[in-house]
This record gives structure tokens, C-alpha cells and sequence, in this order.
């Protein structure tokens, strides 16, 4: 298996969690973060956090919950779930950003990088 076989297969892995799996458990993922980041807002304020207009989003609980991952690695470098769950909060991250930007995700091939305004 070439190295470009085995991350089609991570991905596709990883799109079947935050696609499938996780959808049947939790709901839409963006629906999800939403009502996490109210969690967080309400949170926030309680401890006195957030000022005056702060508040968390989506793009934030995706950010957040990649670090989560990124912590869980620095014990155990090797577990694939917190690799996985990484590249899935990524994934759902960067979703919502193209939404956000009133955009549709694309798809490139190699011969043409991605035209997508920044």
C-alpha cells in the first residue's frame, strides 16, 4: 500500500465518523458545535471569561476540540482515535468556514489547485 493509499483510507475512515457514525449518535455535527459553543458562552460569562460581546462559535469548539486531540497525543502518540477525531473536528472546521464564507467545498485534482477566495 503506497503512502497516498493509506491517507485515502484515513480519510475515508474519518468521513464515515464525522459522515455516519457519529451523525446517527449526535446529530449534525454543525448543529452540534452550535449548541456546544451556547454551553461554553453561558459558561464563559458564568466565570467571567468572555467580555462584553465574546462569544464562542462553531469554528471555535472545532478549534478547541482539535487541541483536546492534540493534548491526548502528546500522552500517547500512536493512538489512532485522537488522530482520526483530529482530522474529523479539521474536516467539520473547515465546512463550516466555507459555509461561513458562502462557499461550497471543493474538490481538486493535481493538476488544478483549488480556486476558493481568501
Amino acid at each position: 500500500m503506497t503512502p497516498s493509499d493509506r491517507r485515502a483510507v484515513v480519510l475515508q475512515r474519518v468521513a464515515s465518523y464525522i459522515c455516519k457514525d457519529r451523525q446517527k449518535n449526535y446529530g449534525d455535527a454543525e448543529d452540534n458545535f452550535a449548541t456546544i459553543a451556547q454551553f461554553w458562552n453561558v459558561w464563559g460569562e458564568r466565570r467571567g471569561l468572555l467580555k462584553a460581546g465574546q462569544s464562542f462559535t462553531r469554528l471555535d469548539v472545532c478549534e478547541m476540540m482539535s487541541l483536546v486531540k492534540t493534548a491526548r497525543k502528546v500522552a500517547n502518540l500512536h493512538y489512532q482515535d485522537n488522530w482520526d477525531d483530529a482530522v474529523g473536528y479539521q474536516a467539520i472546521g473547515a465546512a463550516i468556514a466555507a459555509e461561513e464564507r458562502n462557499e461550497l467545498p471543493t474538490v481538486t485534482n493535481d493538476e488544478e489547485p483549488s480556486q476558493t477566495k481568501r
